[in-house]
């Protein structure tokens, strides 16, 4: 009951294998909601969230998102249009969406282990334990924003036209990390350093 997993013994390894893990995560959300007549519309919404893959003072972050629309088809200086025009709205919108799909454990030094040392110490090649390699100690969410503007359009309450221009940042990408030289020994770790961006 002291080594719950195989890959934890020591001595010959004989298949199968096995790994055990853990991560959690915890959040909260939020969603207002706001129309008027119809015409002004507004919409706010988010998640707090946590997760056990990261050290605990970047555990935790908010992602806010909102949403405005106009319908101006609805206001009487439009009514003149209202054979042509039937529907006309104005919209917008802003939200950011986390990511914390990573390997567990990144943020902490890990020992690894050799089943066998390349030396002999009393008649035999015993378990060997190797170093850890360099961790960023500040891995965090990565981060998608994006940015959408567009209108809504009804002609002759048969055609419908649709138009949207959007921009969608990616920030804090997990990849690798700064370069050092090759006398420090070690890989670099891996860092939020990466940034994307669509339109």
């Amino acid at each position: 009951n002291s080594v719950p997993v195989l890959d934890l013994t020591s001595g010959q390894p004989v298949p199968p294998q096995d790994q055990e893990s853990d991560w959690s995560t915890r959040g909260a959300f939020y969603r207002f909601t706001y129309n008027y007549k119809g015409k002004y519309l507004l919409e706010s919404n988010g998640r707090y969230d946590l997760t056990s893959r990261f050290p605990s003072y970047s555990r935790g972050k908010l992602f806010p998102g909102v949403s405005v629309g106009w319908r101006l088809s609805q206001e009487s200086f439009m009514d003149d249009l209202k054979n042509v025009l039937s529907d006309f709205k104005l919209r917008a919108s802003y939200a950011s969406l986390g990511n914390q799909d990573v390997a567990n454990y990144l943020y902490i030094p890990t020992y690894g282990s050799t089943l066998q040392v390349n030396q002999i110490f009393d008649g035999g090649r015993p378990v060997g334990i190797t170093p850890p390699g360099l961790v960023d100690p500040n891995i965090t969410w990565e981060t998608a924003t994006t940015l959408d503007l567009g209108f809504d359009m009804t002609l002759f309450n048969k055609l419908t036209t649709n138009f949207s221009w959007y921009r969608r940042r990616t920030t804090d990408i997990l990849t690798d990390g700064s370069q050092y030289p090759a006398v420090l020994g070690a890989t670099s770790p891996q860092a939020n350093s990466g940034i994307l961006q669509s339109k």
